[in-house]
């Protein structure tokens, strides 16, 4: 389905209440391209804020260009 729907349920890991006003928006980082595009823009938007943060995301998206076998020898990271 190409269009904006619920479709996942969002819990804390460490179990406790979510803010029943808040808004999520999932990604799925491993198999959609355009959701790895979409997490770069945001560490992007953080980086200077938030570094440690923002590494940490460049890193996770560059593991699953990795484990997609999409990987290129100019890698996420070196654009930090």
């Amino acid at each position: 389905m190409d269009r904006l729907y619920r479709k996942y349920n969002i819990t804390k890991a460490d179990g406790s209440p979510c803010d029943a006003e808040a808004q999520y928006f999932v990604l799925r980082l491993d198999t959609d391209p355009a959701a790895r595009a979409a997490a770069i823009t945001y560490a992007n938007s953080i980086v200077a804020d938030k570094p440690e943060f923002a590494i940490d995301i460049y890193l996770w998206v560059e593991d699953c260009i990795k484990k997609a076998k999409l990987y290129h020898p100019q890698s996420v990271t070196e654009k930090v």
